[in-house]
């Protein structure tokens, strides 16, 4: 019973996410492949998730709008890719919000979150699509 609630967490991020997504209408793909982690991954995780995805709607592209979630763990721990349309030439990370300081800290704190659990976060720009893969290697 203990397990299945620390999932939920995670699942209420996802429904949020993907509504909010779907609302706007960005087309969601999502896989999701979750075995088991310690109750702080948990909470780590649904940050990741958050900042990824809000990321990923707010940088959609105007013409096909469309989200891929991918969440797999192995033996070696866990990956999460999020791969967005976008209408970006190069790849800029600075925010394009208007009230800088209060914004643009999202990436910087799922890359910390990602070296607390001994991964990374690897970010691309390749073919119209902006990739976002956070890696966490100790999560048990």
């Amino acid at each position: 019973e203990f397990r299945r609630v620390l999932f939920r967490s995670i699942e209420a991020i996802l429904s949020s996410k993907i509504m909010s997504a779907r609302n706007k209408e960005i087309a969601v793909t999502s896989i999701t492949e979750i075995k088991e982690f310690s109750q702080e991954t948990e909470y780590d995780i649904a940050l990741i998730l958050g900042n990824l995805l809000d990321n990923a709607i707010e940088n959609i592209s105007t013409d096909t709008k469309e989200i891929i979630l991918k969440i797999s763990q192995s033996e070696t721990g866990l990956e999460i890719n999020v791969k967005n349309t976008t209408d970006a030439e190069i790849l800029d990370l600075k925010t394009q919000k208007r009230d800088i300081e209060n914004h643009g800290l999202g990436l910087n704190s799922v890359k910390l979150l990602c070296k607390k659990h001994d991964g990374f976060l690897a970010v691309d720009l390749y073919d119209k699509y902006f990739y976002a893969t956070a890696v966490l290697k100790n999560i048990l």
